[in-house]
């Protein structure tokens, strides 16, 4: 048996702080257990309340589409353990016997994750009843109480009252009803009509069938689903229960049967049966007559327009209690399933009992257009053949991509994540967006925000004098300038190692940047910003690059950084694919007070996005600042004059994505080492303050 592997999304930071949610489901039916286990699969403590004790299920098969059997599976049921067969075929008669056409539905079907399968209805409903309150499993068992009729419910508080007057109150309410929801009513006064057919339904077993020369051809073939059609009646017929039982249901107009109710348990009669289909082929007519007459029933089919609202501040709706399905497509089952697995989904354990009538809004959201689409395609090909005209089969298999192709596990849960991506007001996204915002040093995969002030750094760096009038060609703009006109400048590499980053995992790497010291940047009002100008910058692992070229804006690339320290000394070799560039020494540290961060050590660099298929321009383009950094925790201050720093631009062949960028740097003579010096402490700065300048 095929299960979905349990998203990772399934549960969320706040599950082992929030409590399980309290949840009463009235009705256990398909659809009502469906949502049971749904539920407690998602860890809330499920409540089943059924007026009757379950003795017997109705006697019927049902169809089990893609859709449905995907649902099944996910809650770790396999119908075909309990004997579903597999629809292989759908052939197709004529009222008298004439055959129209065969369709290879085994071979359709292998388009579809899941096999469209035939069940019998008491034995899916046993198996549902089975995992719901079974000790295994995930989440706590569903309690199931039978004989326990709920007459009333408060839907903004989540109470419901038992015929016997003991009330019960949990965090949501579920009425799953049926098509004659009590639970309905406190919400529309729309109530389910007679559609204008009725509908014989009984089964016989297929030996009988096949002991009988004449109905070999219609019966012998292993998951054969069979239709006889006239203008406004038609039976239909498929095996079930490990192919030995032939299902029927024959659909006719209702003509106003005088003592019929509007359940599914109406009693037959065997001699209106045939004369209902006088005139229908000779086998279809010898089928029906098999019949056993106690077990031949009828029921009328009713149908009802969709209604406005499917839930309150504690309450909804699922299944026919929402969406009442005539029998032509084989969708009510699956839809009422769609609708628990959707719940359960929409409700990840960790959900507080406060955000329930917001997640019901989103559960009306996800399911409401489709289950109506469903319901009313399901109607229109259910009406009768103007004369002249054919069937409806076509109808039927138009929508059946439509029905079958969905999954609403996966379209709940991405629906959830749109939701809950939208409640996070600000977070980061960046490529690929597909997959929601991107966790990284700022956030986490829920977009809270990181805490960094246990991270450990160890910073190095050499500033030195150099040409101001080689520096300056490194600005990006005009609008960045020197402060002093002097030709003698000062520049710095910093390189600096970091762990203990919870955003990697407890990880850390390194990184060296080349800044420029003494840096205006005049804005178009003609304030200015002082600070200092990261021109580029190199890291050895990829996920700090991608977040910080994308999110910050800073020039990240890539290189491979070896760094060797011991109580006196540091060394940093960088290098592309073995070509080392650049290599920075101290020697001789000692140790020393540190000096505070001031207003100017903020830092400025400048952000481009190249245009998508059109050289040469942005998309975006504007300066950034990263204001000082809030006060760290220094350890160790270390402090040198004796500093060395060699690099080497190779050529195009040896670096072929920097050679443009050392060569540059390559130029810068080192007129004087200012100093070089070594802090080691806690406390990381995120980036996360980092601004737009204009």
């Amino acid at each position: 048996m095929r299960e979905y592997v349990p998203s990772s999304f399934d549960t969320n930071a706040l599950a082992a702080k929030t409590r399980a949610l309290n949840v009463l489901v009235i009705g256990a039916g398909l659809g009502g257990l469906t949502t049971a286990i749904a539920l407690r699969r998602a860890g809330h403590n499920v409540t089943v309340f059924e007026k009757s004790r379950l003795a017997s299920e109705f006697g019927a098969a049902i169809n089990v589409p893609p859709n449905a059997n995907g649902i099944l599976l996910h809650l770790g049921i396999d119908a075909t353990a309990a004997g579903a067969v597999e629809f292989k075929w759908f052939t197709e008669y004529s009222k008298t016997g004439d055959y129209v056409r065969v369709n290879d539905f085994a071979q359709r079907s292998r388009g579809w994750q899941h096999k469209y399968l035939l069940a019998h209805r008491v034995d899916l409903h046993t198996q549902l009843k089975d995992t719901a309150t079974s000790s295994k499993g995930l989440g706590p068992p569903v309690e199931l109480k039978t004989a326990s009729e709920v007459v009333d419910v408060d839907i903004n508080n989540g109470t419901i009252t038992l015929k016997d007057g003991s009330n019960t109150q949990g965090d949501l309410v579920v009425a799953a009803d049926g098509i004659h929801s009590r639970c309905r009513s406190k919400l529309t006064d729309q109530r389910p009509n007679p559609s204008g057919h009725l509908a014989y339904r009984f089964m016989i077993k297929k030996a009988d069938a096949l002991a009988i020369p004449e109905l070999v051809d219609v019966v012998e073939k292993t998951g054969e689903l069979v239709f006889w059609f006239d203008v406004d009646r038609r039976i239909v017929m498929y095996p079930t229960r490990n192919d030995s039982i032939l299902n029927f249901v024959c659909i006719h107009p209702d003509q106003g049967t005088v003592g019929l109710d509007d359940t599914w348990n109406g009693q037959g009669n065997r001699e209106d049966l045939i004369k209902t289909y006088e005139g229908f082929d000779p086998r279809a007519l010898r089928l029906l007559g098999m019949v056993d007459e106690s077990t031949l029933k009828v029921w009328r089919l009713m149908d009802m327009g969709p209604i406005e609202k499917w839930y309150a501040e504690r309450f909804c709706l699922v299944g026919d209690a929402a969406h009442p399905f005539l029998p032509h497509q084989g969708q009510g089952g699956a839809q009422a399933m769609e609708d628990g697995v959707s719940l359960g989904t929409l409700l990840p354990r960790g959900t507080d009992p406060s955000e329930v009538p917001a997640r019901l809004k989103l559960y009306q959201r996800c399911r409401k257009e489709r289950a109506e689409f469903v319901q009313e395609v399901t109607r229109q090909s259910g009406k009768n053949i103007e004369p002249g005209q054919k069937n409806n089969i076509a109808k039927v298999m138009k929508f059946f991509d439509y029905n079958c192709g969905h999954d609403e596990y996966h379209h709940s849960l991405n629906e959830l994540r749109k939701y809950q991506f939208k409640e996070q007001a600000k977070v980061y996204w960046r490529m690929p967006i597909s997959f929601g915002p991107y966790p990284g040093p700022r956030q986490d995969a829920q977009g809270h925000i990181r805490e960094t002030s246990h991270s450990n750094f160890i910073t190095r760096s050499i500033r030195f004098k150099t040409s101001r009038t080689l520096l300056q060609n490194f600005l990006p703009t005009t609008a960045y300038t020197f402060l002093s006109g002097d030709t003698i400048a000062e520049a710095s590499y910093i390189q600096t190692t970091l762990d203990n980053m919870d955003w990697l995992g407890g990880r850390g790497y390194n990184y060296f940047g080349f800044y420029m010291h003494g840096i205006q940047y005049k804005k178009k009002d003609g304030e200015t910003v002082v600070g200092n100008y990261l021109a580029v910058m190199w890291e050895d692992l990829t996920d700090p690059i991608l977040s910080g070229r994308e999110e910050v804006g800073f020039p990240k690339l890539f290189a491979d950084i070896a760094v060797e320290h011991t109580a006196s000394t540091y060394s940093m070799q960088a290098s592309w694919r073995g070509a080392g560039f650049l290599k920075l020494e101290l020697n001789d540290l000692v140790a020393c007070e540190a000096c505070p961060p001031t207003s100017e050590d903020q830092v400025f660099t400048y952000k481009y996005v190249p245009s998508t298929g059109n050289p040469g321009f942005a998309d975006a383009e504007y300066p950034i600042c990263v204001p000082t950094p809030s006060a760290k925790e220094i350890k160790s201050f270390l402090q040198t004059s004796k500093c060395n720093i060699s690099t080497n631009a190779h050529d195009w062949k040896a670096l072929p994505t920097l050679h443009h960028i050392v060569s540059r740097l390559s130029e810068l003579p080192v007129y004087e080492v200012v100093k070089g010096t070594v802090s080691e402490g806690t406390g990381v700065d995120s980036l996360a303050s980092a601004y737009r300048i204009e």
